[in-house]
């Protein structure tokens, strides 16, 4: 464990030194993409678990700038989500040696948000609650206990999709609340095509559209 902790410190300080953002790796916006609207017209969901946020054109903190969030939890203690549209280059296998059955199903990790970036989530898909997750919506469930991880990797049953995300976003009670007022961010309907994408680097330009054509 101690060497995933390691090498997660290092490759979160890799992206910050090599100025990785969404914003400066991304494609440009889709032309004539009108102005952020406010988030609070009516046709968008309400924040709940399970709901997407759309960070707004104007968002420019680079831990959230053009990116798309799931919330995975949301109540009286806070909000916490994932951010599903950075991934990285880095294998699986290299920061989860561990768990050597589940790292071999998975892609590269993600970055999941800036808190606690030596934690590991995993999203997963299945018919069946694993033991140990979370429901977020519909049949996705997060695991973030490391008990519930070792378990999985004990079993190895899980037959849906599966990613690793390594951090997670994290608000305290009334601040997301405050920045969607403040138009930082739009409320999308979650769907596992979206949570899954192929191509997680171009869920936000698809989406900031899709959010921001509703008012035109």
């Amino acid at each position: 464990m101690k060497n995933s902790v390691i090498a997660a410190s290092f490759l979160w300080l890799c992206l910050w030194c090599t100025g990785y953002t969404q914003a400066e790796s991304g494609a440009p916006l889709p032309a004539g993409t009108p102005e952020t609207p406010p988030v609070t017209a009516p046709g968008h969901p309400a924040l709940a678990q399970g709901v997407l946020l759309i960070a707004g054109k104007n968002l420019l903190d680079p831990n959230f700038s053009r990116s798309v969030v799931l919330i995975t939890e949301y109540g009286d203690r806070g909000t916490t989500g994932l951010v599903l549209n950075r991934r990285t280059t880095v294998a699986a296998s290299r920061l989860l040696p561990q768990l050597e059955n589940l790292a071999a199903r998975l892609d590269a990790i993600h970055i999941g948000g800036p808190v606690a970036v030596n934690h590991v989530n995993l999203l997963v898909k299945s018919g069946q609650v694993p033991e140990g997750a979370s429901t977020v919506v519909d049949n996705i469930f997060v695991v973030n206990s490391m008990e519930a991880l070792k378990q999985l990797e004990l079993e190895n049953k899980v037959e849906g999709k599966i990613r690793a995300y390594m951090g997670f976003a994290g608000w305290a009670p009334g601040q997301l609340e405050t920045e969607l007022l403040r138009g930082d961010w739009h409320i999308w309907p979650a769907s596992s095509t979206i949570i899954f994408s192929e191509t997680p680097e171009n869920i936000w330009y698809e989406l900031i559209y899709l959010a921001t054509a509703k008012w035109t």
